[in-house]
């Protein structure tokens, strides 16, 4: 599930970086991404769902869309490097 992957990458990549990144991170995460996303499989998520999830996002202000897309681009651009997913659906 991709709950369980975007957990590893807040606990184990972006929980070693400096300042309060961690916690907004894991804020948005929880609030915003695992609602939408985290009961599905990680290959199964398509550039549709993102799109529902940034605008579910949207509901709330567009300084949590830009939240929720810089989390996300770059959590899926991690699992690109670690070969999870071969295309990181949130560029498109």
């Amino acid at each position: 599930m991709f709950k369980d992957y975007i957990r590893h990458w807040l606990d184990d990549i972006i929980k070693n970086r400096v300042g309060n990144t961690y916690y907004n991170y894991n804020s948005v995460v929880c609030n915003h991404i695992i609602p939408v996303l985290g009961n599905k499989m990680m290959k199964m998520i398509n550039t549709a769902d993102i799109v529902r999830m940034y605008r579910k996002a949207g509901e709330y202000s567009k300084s949590v869309v830009e939240q929720v897309r810089t989390i996300i681009k770059t959590c899926l651009g991690y699992t690109v490097k670690e070969k999870a997913v071969a295309v990181n659906v949130a560029l498109g």
